[in-house]
């Protein structure tokens, strides 16, 4: 009998033992899966980001194999984009000159419309680049034949390319400190200004601002909202990616997400210190201050282009001197390339003594697109900010800190509609969220005596607003992945563009 109950213990004992390895295997296997199945999801075009393996090294993958050298962006995305934070000249055929088919048209083409667009998908372009290129040459022909004409004086309201440009006046009070702007710009101001008995002062000093206009939004919207539909199908398990009513992989969306925000941040970082050396570099002999793009991603670069043309300057003296103006232009833009995101309106002045001194803080004289860049990494490095309590020369207004989210989904996944909501609404209804979840680990407490639970646990993942940067808040799913393995992820947020074109060739 003893022999028979020894036997039967080792037997469940082997049984049990073998259920445990087999749960194991099973795991690891289901583990296994999971890093291989988030490394084929980062390959996805529209997969912000490089190729990772799920330890964290680079790997390649079909399309995203080069990247922007500025900001680290893959090429391949559908919302690639390779603009310019300055105006520059497009030469073109003109091609309606029969007897000249080969005659040159030259125009202006607006900062922030990408010149990849005028070429083909074959040729390396995005679906984002063609649609605002397209768009641009749309309104500019009808700005050339006066279809279009909707600039308005009274309001301070013009329209140029895809742009609509508002101006505001600069408010100063009695001491001589910025308000932001407001009031009527254009004519209307100055006319009242008039009528205010102000007849010897200086006209106002205005600021603008350039939005997307309102007949072009909704096409580069379709582009962004498109191109999710990749992400959506690359997050679903491999056997239903087609199919619309099964969801995609949580972890995979907040991770692909996570990636969106960072990118969001390095592609405005990139230009705004792009287009601040642009303009706060001046030109004395030489024709052009440092122009840094994808293409010329830092001021070595653009340093030894511009050498390059001093081969055709015959004269030496008039050589030797372009060399020194080129090679002070180099150094001041090495100085504004390692400024802060944050610093305001740092620009080179003559100084006292003749050399050039670096400045800042003017906010009255600060570029309108430095200083909405600046304002939007102010709010990103600071989840909840109001753009309204960012110092600067402009009067934004509640809208401005609003975006179009969707909080709400059906049964099938299928997204129930559309709400504007501040960052700052959106941490509050998360955490009433929270709240909500504590409150039923009461109710499961009342029901259940004995069950150890902590009612407070929910709690502690309250994020108050202006606490953490919303890269930081978009990030917390790759902690989630980093539990089960995956190392992929977390980045550090660079904060001047020395640092940033570092970390893109990472």
């Amino acid at each position: 009998m003893r022999t028979l109950l020894t036997l039967l213990i080792l037997v469940v004992g082997s049984l049990a033992q073998a259920e445990q390895v087999d749960m194991d295997a099973a795991e690891k296997k289901a583990r296994d899966e999971f890093m291989q199945r988030f490394s084929t999801f980062t390959e996805d075009k529209n997969v912000v980001g490089k190729v990772r393996k799920a330890d964290g090294k680079r790997a390649e993958g079909k399309k995203k194999t080069r990247f922007d050298q500025d900001d680290g962006l893959p090429y391949q995305s559908d919302l690639t984009y390779h603009d310019l934070s300055f105006n520059t000249i497009e030469t073109e055929k003109a091609g309606d000159d029969p007897k000249n088919p080969d005659k040159k048209k030259v125009s202006r083409l607006f900062a922030f419309v990408s010149p990849h667009g005028g070429i083909s998908a074959a040729g390396g372009s995005s679906q984002l680049e063609r649609t605002s290129y397209g768009l641009h040459k749309k309104f500019s022909k009808e700005e050339e034949e006066d279809k279009a004409k909707k600039d308005d004086e009274k309001t301070g309201t013009k329209y140029r390319s895809i742009f609509k440009i508002t101006t505001q006046e600069i408010i100063e009070d009695e001491k001589g400190n910025i308000q932001p702007a407001g009031g009527a710009g254009g004519a209307a101001g100055a006319g009242a200004a008039k009528q205010a008995g102000n007849e010897k002062k200086k006209e106002p000093e205005k600021v603008e601002r350039f939005e997307i206009r309102e007949e072009a939004l909704p096409e580069i919207t379709k582009v962004g909202e498109e191109s999710f539909e990749t992400i959506r199908k690359a997050g679903r398990d491999k056997d239903n990616q087609d199919d619309q009513t099964v969801m995609p992989n949580g972890l995979l969306l907040r991770y692909a997400a996570g990636e969106a925000t960072q990118a969001m941040w390095n592609s405005t970082l990139a230009n705004l210190i792009q287009r601040r050396v642009n303009r706060g570099v001046q030109a004395k002999n030489f024709p052009d201050t440092p122009q840094l793009s994808e293409g010329v991603p830092n001021c070595e670069a653009w340093s030894g282009a511009a050498t390059s043309v001093l081969a055709k300057v015959k004269d030496e003296k008039d050589r030797k001197a372009l060399q020194e103006e080129i090679k002070r232009m180099t150094e001041q833009c090495g100085q504004l390339a390692s400024q802060s995101y944050n610093a305001i309106n740092p620009k080179f002045e003559p100084g006292k003594d003749g050399k050039d001194e670096l400045k800042t803080g003017d906010l009255k004289k600060e570029d309108s697109f430095v200083r909405d860049a600046r304002v939007q990494l102010e709010t990103l490095k600071s989840a909840g900010k109001d753009p309204r309590n960012v110092p600067s020369n402009w009067k934004y207004t509640d809208q401005d800190a609003k975006a179009r989210i969707t909080i709400e989904f059906d049964d099938n996944g299928a997204p129930k509609g559309e709400q504007e909501m501040t960052v700052k609404e959106q941490l509050e209804s998360y955490n009433n969220q929270l709240r909500e979840a504590a409150t039923g680990y009461d109710e499961v407490k009342s029901r259940f005596p004995d069950l150890k639970t902590d009612p407070s646990a929910p709690l502690q993942y309250q994020i108050q607003s202006e606490t953490k940067s919303v890269m930081e808040i978009n990030q917390s799913a790759n902690a989630l992945l980093q539990e089960d393995g995956v190392k992929a992820g977390i980045t550090n947020t660079a904060e001047d563009y020395k640092t940033l074109t570092g970390q893109s060739q990472q």
